[in-house]
């Protein structure tokens, strides 16, 4: 019963905080000398882009069967439009080159939805290759071999050492630059390099943890070493 009061008491302080700060936040917008229109805030996820169907000759307006068609004050052929959404002229109008015919509208994902897209589809790719190479790395890192545990050291430090806003301008605006690759790739591969790091100290520490052992068992099995650290090791180690 004591445990049901104590955790009660203490709920009702964190909403008594949150609904504290809300309200703070809410008296300091409405301080803020600036009109705050909410009502456009639904049109950056999702909008109606409405396309414009223009005249390209000048003539009268001539509408039959759903249909608005223009015919030409001198010689030439008419213009139609077949489909259109909004009629934005009257049957018999006096028309110029380049005025509104008809308009048609489409529902668009809004600035935030694609923003959120592009987002995910960036962290999606980047995870993916940041495994591999945090993987491979966290291998070199525990090699025998001086000359690629040195590499895959340099390259953890390297990574970890520096901020990942100037890794990306030196994708962009360096990498990218000299090899062609797009915004997509360079944002992508910096984000891969980056994660990979600290993905490798991840495999590092967790191959580590595991008694050595299992790897002189394995060997003393028959297995060679990539296979005991496929079969034995890695699947420990990645869990």
């Amino acid at each position: 019963m004591q445990g049901k009061k104590y955790n009660l008491f203490w709920n009702f302080i964190f909403v008594l905080i949150i609904v504290s700060i809300c309200f703070g936040v809410y008296y300091a917008s409405k301080r803020v000398d600036y009109i705050w229109r909410w009502e456009r805030l639904l049109q950056y996820f999702v909008y109606e882009d409405v396309t414009n169907i223009r005249t390209p000759v000048a003539g009268n307006v001539e509408i039959t069967d759903k249909k608005i068609k223009v015919i030409p004050m001198q010689a030439g052929e008419p213009y139609t439009v077949k489909k259109f959404e909004t009629k934005q002229v009257s049957d018999g109008d006096l028309v110029f080159e380049g005025d509104v015919l008809a308009s048609n509208s489409r529902t668009r994902a809004g600035p935030l939805l694609t923003g959120l897209y592009m987002t995910i589809k960036i962290s999606i790719v980047a995870i993916f290759f940041a495994i591999i190479i945090g993987v491979l790395t966290g291998i070199a890192r525990i090699s025998s071999n001086p000359a690629i545990k040195k590499l895959a050291v340099t390259y953890i430090e390297l990574i970890r050492g520096t901020p990942l806003l100037v890794q990306i301008f030196i994708f962009y605006f360096f990498i990218g630059t000299i090899l062609n690759l797009s915004r997509f790739t360079s944002g992508t591969a910096a984000l891969a390099v980056f994660t990979g790091a600290y993905i490798a100290e991840i495999v590092r520490a967790g191959i580590q943890s595991i008694p050595k052992g299992q790897m002189e068992a394995s060997r003393s099995l028959g297995m060679n070493y990539f296979q005991a650290m496929r079969h034995i090791i890695m699947p420990q180690a990645l869990k």
